[in-house]
């Protein structure tokens, strides 16, 4: 089930703009005390006897720990009179004890004794003392969102304990290592050496954090102190630089030399390159000089708790839905079209109490310009039937909405839940009156996941009582044949290729394939585009010349670059999903029919992945280094809303791309490229060509194609089906594998020339 959050622009004079700021203002200025509330509640700080102070924690704890959409009823049993036990104990909630442990505590442990004293007129607090004097929706809102944010902090700090438990264990087994301890009994003469290098208000001069291994000071210092050489027990000495490194040194560039000097130190001094590696790490992970906010022991910062404030900390107020009591909105009409204008209407706070008096309310008109993406909503009706109650068994019919997903071509069932205001560019004058705002309406849409296929469903996994690197049950599927998968050979200039492949007794048969692409024609940034745009932003920043501590220069088009990537791996995410579904229809011109869609959808691991274009010549590393965990998280992210919950395998690449997909049999990539001497073309043999030949079986194909469809062979058979590589690779023998390559690359040479027509080629008989 997906959750999209949908903006819309209000469209507003002042008095609406007032009483939307009454209204923020308002729900943020009563926050804390709520808050403040819990708090004391969860500490134990209510009550008048031992007894009473302990069942106080532990409602605090359960009305924290349990859901916030409860927290209004729950709430209650403390502050309003006669309070009814009943639904409370039903529920069940995870509750962290003084030692860290999860307890699981129902609602009858507390909830009669609660009751007991909500009959008698003992509260902790008066709820219409504290919010007696606002609207309904919003005094729910309020027990809703103080609940929200304590849990919220709560996940931090659990997140946070677990990470600083892990972190302080990986601290004690690293000191704990030989040539470490050694290293830690003289850390205190590198302390020593960085606190005389503090100016007279504190603050270090020079680079001693950032870049350690280039200073010239730093240098200097291990120049002088020749017997850090000998920390590990080796001889007390520092070499001196060649006079070709001297003369190195001289020939670079003024803003080389000390680089290049760093360099030729630590390459003729190795025990001093190994201490500065290992106080380099520990720098790094243990100590951590250069983080701004750290724990006292070096670790990051503790997460802390801001309480709300109107301007500097904002708690967006958000309108419950029509079927919600009491309701936020009403009349909610959404746009028909693109560019169209929506509208509803919004119960806020009106003008300011006059004395003990309520905040005099009202509905008032809101007309917003919405996100294109509200144009493909549309109201209809679903029929339910009763659960509970007299008319249990019946059906009645309730208004809901459904939503084109214009990309699958397909309804989906949906919902619009809250609306969330919100109030940008907040400008206030001394007096705290509002100056200026932009008022939004975000939209909580929920949509409904589409459904796995049938055959997806079929799928079987069973325990093989081995374990996995990471500590988890390893487990092997049964797969149902008939089965159709999507492969993706991730690639570096083009997205991937991708096979679409039907499973029939136990091997792919290949329906489909196709390179994606992303450029100008197929709408999205391509990867010189973003290189352009890299290049660009390096010379101006160059021009602009050395960087001033807290300023940024260039930051528009800098965002413009980060959106590009972001723009393209959303887009390759979605290409690969519509490959999948087969959005636009393809079909098969000999058979005439459409192909199916997959039901599983198959990558490759990243852990695994060397982009094949990195090591070619003229390819900027930037590109090369483009971000593919965010194309696999998105896929994975999109997979999920199109139906493949649980249905994204990764599988590791070793040996796709070496092994033929027809035989199994080891082959070689190839291509034909111009000699760098004569100028002719000829066949050229490596890891990183364009095309796969195989000398068993005669198969040749593009390379990357021939590694898609060994993606569905291993996600079949396992390691199995390239065993021909692994059988290859673990030979301890480097000179006998590149004796291997060279047989396969002169069995390859002369069939290949020939099938190419390249000129001078010996006629021979090829297999292709």
């Amino acid at each position: 089930m997906g959750v999209r959050a949908l903006q819309a622009k209000i469209e507003f004079d002042r008095t609406t703009l007032e009483h939307l700021w009454r209204t923020h203002r308002v729900f943020n200025e009563r926050l804390p005390h709520v808050l403040r509330i819990l708090f004391k509640l969860r500490r134990g700080e209510y009550g008048t006897t031992t007894e009473k102070r302990n069942l106080y924690q532990k409602i605090g704890q359960f009305i924290t720990a349990y859901s916030s959409q409860n927290a209004d009823y729950l709430m209650n049993s403390i502050s309003m009179r006669g309070w009814k036990p009943a639904t409370a104990k039903n529920y069940k909630a995870n509750v962290n004890t003084r030692d860290g442990a999860s307890e699981e505590i129902s609602g009858t442990a507390w909830a009669d004794e609660a009751a007991m004293l909500s009959a008698s007129g003992e509260l902790v607090f008066d709820k219409e003392k504290l919010s007696g004097d606002l609207p309904g929706c919003m005094r729910q809102m309020l027990n809703r969102d103080s609940v929200a944010m304590i849990s919220g902090h709560d996940e931090l700090v659990a997140n946070w304990n677990r990470e600083h438990e892990q972190w302080l264990k990986a601290k004690t087994e690293w000191e704990s290592k030989d040539d470490h301890k050694k290293y830690l009994a003289i850390r205190a003469r590198f302390e020593e050496f960085e606190s005389e290098l503090l100016d007279s208000t504190g603050k270090q001069r020079g680079r001693v954090g950032k870049r350690r291994g280039r200073w010239h000071l730093y240098l200097k210092w291990l120049r002088d102190n020749p017997s850090l050489a000998a920390w590990r027990g080796g001889t007390a000495s520092v070499n001196e630089l060649s006079l070709d490194a001297q003369e190195r040194i001289r020939r670079a560039k003024p803003w080389k030399q000390r680089s290049v000097e760093a360099e030729e130190f630590w390459k003729i001094n190795e025990e001093l390159a190994a201490l500065d590696k290992v106080h380099g790490h520990y720098e790094r992970e243990f100590v951590r000089r250069r983080k701004t906010k750290r724990n006292p022991d070096g670790f990051d910062h503790r997460p802390t708790f801001t309480e709300p404030h109107p301007v500097n900390h904002p708690r967006w107020f958000v309108f419950n839905a029509p079927q919600t009591n009491p309701s936020g909105y009403r009349d909610l009409e959404l746009p028909r079209q693109v560019g169209a204008r929506g509208s509803v209407q919004l119960l806020v706070l009106t003008g300011d109490k006059n004395g003990e008096s309520e905040y005099p309310t009202g509905w008032i008109p809101i007309t917003f310009r919405a996100d294109p993406r509200m144009c493909q909503f549309r109201r209809v009706e679903v029929a339910t039937t009763i659960k509970r109650g007299k008319e249990k068994g019946q059906t009645k019919t309730r208004a809901a909405y459904e939503f084109f997903d214009r990309h699958l071509q397909q309804w989906r069932s949906a919902e619009i839940s809250g609306i969330k205001l919100m109030l940008r560019d907040i400008s206030l004058e001394d007096n705290d009156s509002l100056v200026s705002a932009a008022p939004y309406l975000v939209f909580t849409c929920t949509i409904d996941d589409l459904p796995l296929t049938d055959r997806a469903r079929k799928i079987e996994w069973s325990e093989t009582g081995q374990m996995t690197k990471s500590g988890k049950a390893r487990k092997s599927r049964k797969l149902p044949d008939g089965l159709v998968a999507c492969a993706v050979d991730l690639g570096l200039r083009h997205v991937g290729f991708a096979t679409l492949s039907v499973y029939e007794d136990g091997n792919p048969r290949v329906l489909r394939s196709r390179n994606i692409w992303l450029d100008d024609k197929h709408q999205g940034p391509d990867l010189a585009h973003i290189g352009r745009h890299k290049r660009e932003i390096r010379r101006l920043r160059r021009l602009r010349g050395k960087p001033v501590k807290g300023e940024e220069s260039h930051i528009e088009l800098q965002e413009h670059i980060t959106h590009m990537g972001e723009d393209r791996f959303k887009k390759a995410a979605r290409g690969i999903i519509n490959f999948a579904w087969n959005v636009d229809q393809a079909f098969g011109k000999r058979t005439g029919e459409v192909y199916p869609r997959a039901d599983v959808i198959i990558l490759e691991k990243l852990e695994g992945f060397i982009p094949d274009a990195e090591k070619e010549r003229g390819i900027n590393r930037a590109l090369a280094a483009w971000n593919r965990a965010q194309l696999v998280n998105r896929l994975k992210e999109m997979a999920i809303d199109a139906g493949y919950k649980g249905r994204v395998f990764e599988i590791h690449p070793a040996g796709t791309s070496q092994v033929c997909c027809r035989c199994g049999a080891l082959g070689r990539r190839y291509s034909i490229a111009r000699g760098s001497v004569d100028g002719n073309a000829d066949i050229r043999f490596g890891w990183v060509e364009k095309l796969f030949a195989c000398p068993s079986c005669g198969y040749r194909a593009n390379s990357d194609h021939n590694a898609s469809v060994n993606l569905h062979r291993k996600f079949l058979h396992g390691d199995v089906a390239v065993s021909a590589f692994f059988r290859w690779t673990q030979q301890g023998d480097t000179k006998k594998k590149q004796q291997d390559l060279a047989e396969l690359d002169a069995a390859l040479f002369e069939p290949l020339r020939a099938l190419h027509g390249l000129a001078g080629h010996n006629l021979v008989e090829t297999p292709f």
